[in-house]
């Protein structure tokens, strides 16, 4: 049975809260080099709910999940929907920071918003997936999990401070090979929401680690 798709979100962006700069994320490109032809807004506002990847919502009958497959870039929002394809709007192919297959790369995070935090949760495109297809859960296969000073203990949420606006985590890369999407997600604890942020990358070997 095909999943019914959820309408792009077209709610007005309001103001903003994370995205990752280094590497630089997909929606950062587009926002900083016109050539490419997608136009978006601010960087830090692709902002849905949390509980990716098996978070889901009841619709007239239908059970959709959200961020919705095929919409993972923009995350479902109207305004960010240059980003869900698998090349630019201008037909550039997206810009991919090559890093070494097994090397460790430094993945920078700006808050413009500081907020009560659970956690940072990453995946990858697998061997497998088709990258001239826009971006879906079962593309994707889980890279790490880092979670906010208190582990996961919900408890300790409340108490811990807030992280610094400029997060900065290393994260070791896998031995693959080519194009690949790195997909990021920092889940908030004081809202129900989290931030999602794509970031392409390309596996090539003798690439000095950033």
């Amino acid at each position: 049975m095909t999943e019914p798709v959820l309408e792009i979100e077209t709610t007005e962006i309001m103001a903003g809260h994370g995205y990752v700069r280094t590497p630089r994320s997909r929606v950062i490109a587009a926002h900083e080099d016109p050539s490419l032809g997608a136009k978006v807004p601010e960087p830090q506002s692709i902002e849905r709910p949390k509980g990716f990847p098996a978070y889901t919502r009841q619709h007239n009958g239908q059970t959709l999940t959200i961020p919705p497959d095929g919409q993972l870039m923009s995350a479902g929002i109207e305004p960010y929907k240059d980003l869900d394809g698998p090349v630019s709007p201008s037909g550039q192919p997206w810009p991919a920071m090559p890093v070494t297959p097994g090397g460790t790369i430094r993945m920078s995070w700006w808050l413009t918003a500081q907020h009560k935090t659970q956690k940072w949760h990453y995946y990858i495109t697998k061997d497998s997936a088709d990258l001239s297809k826009p971006l879906t859960r079962d593309m994707l296969e889980p890279l790490c999990e880092i979670w906010w000073l208190h582990g996961p203990n919900a408890d300790q949420f409340w108490t811990a401070p807030f992280p610094v606006k400029d997060v900065h985590h290393w994260i070791k890369m896998p031995t693959k090979q080519g194009r690949h999407i790195i997909y990021a997600v920092w889940d908030v604890a004081d809202t129900a929401n989290a931030f999602y942020q794509g970031i392409d990358v390309d596996f090539s070997p003798n690439v000095k680690d950033s």
